[in-house]
């Protein structure tokens, strides 16, 4: 089986701390010739998303690795679908 080499990062705006951690593995994962997609809010005061946009940018990327920074797979598990692994850090 070959890896697409593809990886969704879930971030927000609403933390400082959560941006500069994402960024970070982003620039890492860009650095070894990974795609790369990070979700978040546009703009300060934006409510966070629906699911339903989640999921459908999660399945229009179709990532390898979903990552989630201080978010865990069973926050929402009917969005991810099965084909991507889910990594939490905290």
């Amino acid at each position: 089986m070959i890896l697409d080499k593809r990886v969704f990062m879930i971030s927000s705006i609403h933390s400082s701390c959560i941006q500069h951690q994402v960024r970070d593995y982003a620039h890492g994962f860009r650095q070894i010739g990974w795609d790369v997609e990070v979700f978040r809010e546009r703009w300060p005061g934006e409510p966070p998303a629906p699911a339903r946009v989640l999921a459908e940018s999660v399945l229009w990327f179709r990532p390898s690795i979903i990552l989630g920074v201080d978010y865990a797979r069973g926050q929402n598990p009917e969005l991810y679908p099965l084909f991507s692994s889910f990594v939490s850090v905290v």
